[in-house]
């Protein structure tokens, strides 16, 4: 047996098939936690998934290994919350730890032979796991099983890790590597019989009524939802027909679940049109704030950042010196208190000493938000004129800049009929003492707020050489109009609208005046949904507590209770009551003549659409396995995650409050996305041909089409064999 495993970098590789990544939380990215079972069959993940990740009764050695192997992730993934950093971290995970696991008798047992054995470990990591292979007695042929197993068995971290290897800013395969070979050292020496225990652990008797009730749960809800809106839509399709009248404004939206109600009671509120498109409106960048020095790819993470673009401050630069550097000292200030928070000698005597204040202000921010929100907002008032922003594009090429302006336009078709004042609305959430504030955030900005992006689309369009360009492409801005940015704090539905150096006029005052008017519309809607019937001079308190209170559990609901996702113009769902349920992208077909905008739709947004919907419908299933559990027992770990206790596995997924109404009551709804698409059957085939990935979601059932053929006004689906199938109305069923 000797050697034999030396060449197999490749199984090494394909061991991490079926992990899934979990993002940082700073910038928490939804994401399927069976992204790895795609390949096979919905019902059939199920199956597997059961065996791979809601194991349940682990060995005491097993737990053992677990416990070794969290405690050096956490010391050596750390960003910043350690106080004592571990040494020669710039090594990589396996030599630096190669250097420091002699010191660590939980793994040597001050034996001899486990000593001498970790001293003579090859330095090289595929060396490494090729020895331990022949070691532990692994044939070839159960290899990729026994590997799978050994990453499953820690799912939180591995999925971590095969982040940093795949997903990170700067990612490095290595990390995978390197994190296998100390995973299988430690088991060798803790666990030498892992090999008669380790294909034991998958074998449950309550497998099959588990797949069976949860299939069962999934396609009841589903049924009901898409039978909800095929009966609505057919009631709709003569409303479809291209409104050609004049706006008072326009108003763009992430396709965000969230947006949709909101736009709904905007386009109450007055003489509104609203569009929905992917939050990062479509202009690929990262972004760099001159003033924090914070760099940050602002895109969908299945787009690589094409430019660079600068956030810069509007105030002046002896203004912003003299505030930063105030700003500079609270920041050494603050970097002294959490040397001393977590030191391991001062945290005694730093609660003694500052217990009386910290004791107060707890009590401010438990029993009245709004005076600790007071007390901040005047404390950082002198900072407020350098936050105001604006982007530098200068490093986005005249030809892109071009290209994204058209690309933009075309796709929701505002090609003509332009208002005065056009909102490109980003969003953001807002809270307090929220370990997963980012999952809340614009998933299509990289899990950061939007605004930016919008700042970014709307410098390029109010261009005059840009306009030129467009209406030689027969698209004819007016003078007049004017592309404002803005962002929808989706917490208390409040948008700010970032009008500097833009006349205030009528038309504008009008639209904060009516957008104040939709955010009490859309509190009382989201409020109800959250079990509370509230007056109306209520309803703005109770949504900034939500925002504010440091204890609050459950600020928003997010993207809950997301189903479906409409590829359509406006038209068409604008009178159906959509309940918060689907994200709303616009869509004219006729404009899309080779099919490009339809296939970039369904290979982005709906994609990442498909990631939302499965992160959630999972973290419903099981909470435990492939959530984060509950928020009352989270510890944060390293910055980077949370853990139940102070020893548990990195959990991934959304906590309990995020999906549930309380520990029993499931609020979010256990259903696959579908998807619905205003367009011709033709057109769609041709995305779908095209595209393997969206073929493989289709035929194994982790998503469901529906053609909205506006030809003849029929409604067909796809099935998992890729034929259609008229769907009639449940009005002319007879």
């Amino acid at each position: 047996m000797k050697g034999e495993h030396e060449n197999n970098v490749f199984l090494y590789d394909s061991a991490w098939n079926n992990i899934s990544p979990t993002w940082s939380l700073k910038n928490i990215i939804a994401v399927n936690p069976l992204q790895g079972l795609e390949d096979l069959k919905f019902d059939q993940a199920l199956d597997l998934s059961y065996n791979l990740f809601k194991i349940k009764n682990f060995p005491q050695a097993l737990k053992t290994v677990n416990q070794i192997t969290i405690k050096w992730c956490q010391a050596f993934f750390d960003e910043g919350q350690a106080t004592i950093k571990m040494p020669n971290r710039h090594q990589g995970f396996y030599k630096s730890w190669l250097e420091l696991a002699i010191f660590d008798q939980q793994i040597h047992q001050n034996l001899k032979e486990n000593i001498k054995f970790i001293e003579n470990l090859p330095k090289n990591p595929i060396k490494a796991i090729a020895l331990i292979l022949e070691k532990i007695g692994v044939s070839q042929d159960l290899e990729s099983k026994f590997l799978t197993l050994v990453l499953t068995t820690l799912s939180g971290w591995s999925s971590y890790v095969k982040y940093l290897g795949q997903w990170g800013y700067s990612k490095n395969p290595r990390v995978q590597i390197d994190y296998l070979a100390i995973r299988l050292i430690i088991i060798s020496i803790i666990w030498p019989n892992v090999l008669n225990e380790i294909f034991n652990l998958t074998n449950d008797q309550n497998q099959e009524n588990w797949k069976k009730q949860q299939l069962k749960q999934i396609t009841d809800l589903e049924n009901k939802h898409q039978q909800f809106l095929i009966k609505n839509i057919y009631r709709n399709f003569n409303s479809i027909n291209k409104n050609t009248k004049t706006y008072d404004a326009q108003l763009i939206f992430c396709i965000d679940v969230r947006s949709e109600p909101m736009r709904k009671a905007i386009e109450g509120s007055g003489n509104y049109e609203t569009f929905g498109f992917a939050g990062f409106f479509g202009v690929p960048t990262a972004v760099t704030n001159m003033l924090s020095e914070d760099s940050f790819p602002s895109c969908p993470v299945l787009v690589e950042p094409k430019h660079n673009v600068s956030e810069k401050s509007l105030a002046s630069k002896e203004f912003i010196a003299k505030q930063m550097k105030g700003y500079s000292t609270l920041l050494e200030i603050k970097k002294f208190y959490q040397s001393l928070k977590y030191n391991f000698t001062t945290p005694l005597p730093l609660a003694e000493g500052i217990g009386i204040w910290s004791g107060g202000w707890m009590f401010i921010k438990t029993f009245s938000p709004k005076t600790r929100k007071f007390l901040q907002t005047n404390l950082k008032k002198t900072f407020k004129q350098a936050a105001k922003s604006c982007v530098e594009i200068d490093f986005i090429p005249f030809k892109d800049q071009c290209s994204y302006a058209h690309g933009f336009l075309k796709s929701i078709g505002l090609i003509s009929n332009f208002s005065k004042i056009i909102l490109l609305c980003g969003h953001g959430s807002y809270t307090e003492n929220n370990s997963h504030a980012t999952s809340l955030d614009c998933g299509a900005c990289g899990g950061r707020h939007g605004d930016i992006n919008a700042k970014i689309l709307a410098t390029i369009l109010n261009q005059k050489e840009v306009r030129k360009y467009l209406a030689k492409e027969k698209i004819e801005i007016p003078k007049d109009t004017k592309f404002i940015a803005a962002k929808h704090n989706t917490t208390t539905d409040e948008i700010e609208i970032y009008d500097h150096n833009i006349d205030q006029s009528q038309d504008l005052k009008q639209l904060k005046s009516n957008l104040k008017k939709a955010k009490l519309a859309n509190n009382a809607f989201r409020a109800k949904a959250m079990g509370f019937d509230l007056p109306k001079n209520k309803l703005e308190n109770f949504f900034f507590n939500k925002s504010h209170a440091w204890s609050e559990t459950q600020p928003e609901w997010g993207l809950a209770r997301n189903t479906s996702f409409i590829v359509a113009p406006r038209n068409l769902t604008k009178n159906i009551n959509l309940k918060g349920e689907s994200f709303l992208h616009s869509y004219e077909w006729q404009t899309d003549e080779d099919s490009s905008i339809l296939n970039l739709i369904l290979n982005a947004p709906m994609i990442v659409a498909q990631w939302i919907n499965s992160q959630y419908l999972f973290s419903t299933i099981d909470n435990i396995a492939f959530g984060a559990g509950s928020k009352i027992t989270h510890n944060i770990v390293g910055k980077i995650g949370v853990m139940q206790g102070n020893a548990s596995d990195l959990m991934h997924g959304l906590p309990l409050q995020s999906v549930y109404k309380n520990d029993q009551e499931p609020y979010h709804k256990t259903a696959r996305l579908a998807t619905f698409i205003y367009a011709p059957q033709d057109k769609i085939e041709q995305v779908i041909n095209q595209s393997p990935k969206i073929k493989q979601l289709i035929t194994n059932q982790w998503l469901f089409i529906y053609c909205l053929e506006p030809r003849i006004h029929k409604i067909y689906h796809l099935d998992q064999n890729l034929d259609w199938h008229l769907d009639k109305s449940p009005n002319l069923v007879h």
